[in-house]
């Protein structure tokens, strides 16, 4: 009886292995479909209360929905014009430092032969840099932290007709038969978990652009504002959002200041960084949607892979869902929830 069951379990494995190959490379083809549509199904759940609360007050339900529209495009639009706007405006405050970039090129290239660089490497290797090249690629860089603007249209278009089948969802919902019950919970565990991780994210993401705030008009950094807000919503993305998050301040500070200044803003980012978003935060996150910090980490770099730019927006929420529909829905992989959670079960 046992070699039957350990070829069945080797079987098993190799088809889910091969499934899973397929399923992923497939993803992998078409992410620029799946990426927005995923973002605009999280959106839509997490504005969903908003709906409840307005038919609580007395109004009509067709006021709920486009109460829900309203929020979810001024988010969405907050987000990518803000973006565009910092990226503009880091272009633009560049081309003010044309000199400052210039002497701090000659400092370079003063240190770099001192230790033992041909002045000849040294001037092919810079002859063609120079800030107002710069300040495109750069500017590029920051609007293009998520790939939100190049999909607008397609997202606004999904979140109209999602708001609007808010209001039936529920309803049908009801009617699912009890052998699908497990599913729909599912779901439902899924939609109040993608809420708790965007509040989450958003309260430490304030934290932290508070600080950098803060931090920047101690150092009398340019425009310390705008990178508060840069940083906020670069903060949705862990790890490489940090980084786009830091790059404004800490050049505009060298320019403007001296290395000394751009060495502060990049300690004090990494420290408020540190504490706040790789400390407490992944702990608390992990908590309120039932995943380790390791399982965190881990699937920031799978869906990072799979989806790109998207994958590092929606790693959590897109782990939550195949959890809840792969192993909290099913008895028999129930048992691996406590090691995903990397806590104890709730008694």
């Amino acid at each position: 009886m046992t070699e039957p069951r350990a070829r069945q379990r080797t079987f098993t494995i190799l088809v889910g292995s091969a499934a899973f190959v397929v399923v992923v490379a497939g993803v992998m083809n078409i992410n620029g479909i799946i990426g927005p549509t995923f973002l605009a199904v999280c959106l839509t759940v997490t504005v969903h209360p908003l709906r409840h609360l307005v038919e609580r007050v007395g109004l009509p339900t067709w006021a709920g929905t486009v109460a829900c529209v309203v929020a979810v495009y001024a988010i969405l639009l907050l987000l990518a014009g803000a973006l565009v706007l910092a990226g503009a405006r880091f272009g633009e405050l560049l081309t003010t430092y044309e000199d400052e970039f210039q002497r701090w090129l000659a400092d370079v290239k003063s240190l770099l032969n001192n230790l033992g660089v041909q002045q000849s490497d040294l001037d092919q290797i810079f002859q063609h840099l120079d800030i107002k090249s710069l300040a495109p690629y750069v500017a590029d860089a920051v609007s293009s932290a998520t790939t939100v603007t190049g999909n607008l249209l397609l997202i606004l278009v999904l979140l109209l007709f999602m708001a609007l089948d808010g209001s039936v969802v529920p309803r049908l919902v009801d009617k699912v038969p009890d052998r699908h019950r497990a599913t729909v919970d599912a779901l439902a565990d899924f939609a109040s978990g993608t809420r708790r991780y965007f509040v989450v994210a958003t309260v430490f993401g304030l934290i932290v652009a508070v600080g950098d705030v803060i931090l920047l008009y101690a150092l009398g950094v340019p425009e310390p504002w705008l990178w508060g807000v840069l940083s906020l919503i670069t903060g949705y993305i862990p790890n490489i959002g940090f980084v786009l998050g830091l790059v404004p301040p800490a050049m505009l500070a060298l320019f403007d200041s001296g290395w000394e200044t751009a060495l502060w803003v990049i300690v004090g980012y990494c420290v408020i960084n540190f504490v706040v978003q790789s400390i407490f935060q992944p702990k608390i996150v992990g908590d309120s949607v039932g995943l380790s910090a390791t399982i965190s980490m881990l699937s920031l770099i799978f869906w990072t892979l799979i989806l790109g730019a998207w994958g590092a927006i929606l790693a959590i929420p897109a782990t939550l869902l195949v959890k809840k529909l792969l192993v909290d829905s099913d008895p028999d992989a129930r048992w691996m929830s406590p090691l995903i959670a990397g806590r104890e079960p709730v008694a």
